[in-house]
């Protein structure tokens, strides 16, 4: 289980490929900023990774689902790609997307 994923901090594929050997399922769960949290996280991005914060400003307070829907169309590549190769070997990998 990966929760949260923090967009353009988490990398999904790095954590895919080291577990897959080891995993035949794996959960994703992207970050959700509400009440208290979401000042903190934001206050936190702007000043840790000031590049990205034009990215949070979009996905979490203009609700846009953008980078959401293409980061679940890469995991998918990336679960079809070791999906292959495990079927090679007769094993399964398994993943959930949560948003």
């Amino acid at each position: 289980f990966v929760s949260p994923i923090f967009p353009g901090i988490t990398d999904m594929k790095a954590i895919i490929e080291k577990v897959k050997g080891y995993a035949d399922l794996i959960w994703l769960e992207n970050l959700n900023l509400r009440g208290q949290f979401k000042g903190g996280i934001m206050t936190y991005i702007r000043e840790k990774h000031p590049d990205l914060f034009p990215l949070y400003e979009e996905i979490y307070n203009k609700k846009r689902l953008d980078y959401w829907q293409a980061l679940e169309h890469c995991i998918i590549w990336i679960f079809n790609l070791a999906q292959e190769n495990k079927r090679k070997r007769n094993e399964c990998l398994f993943f959930v997307f949560c948003r």
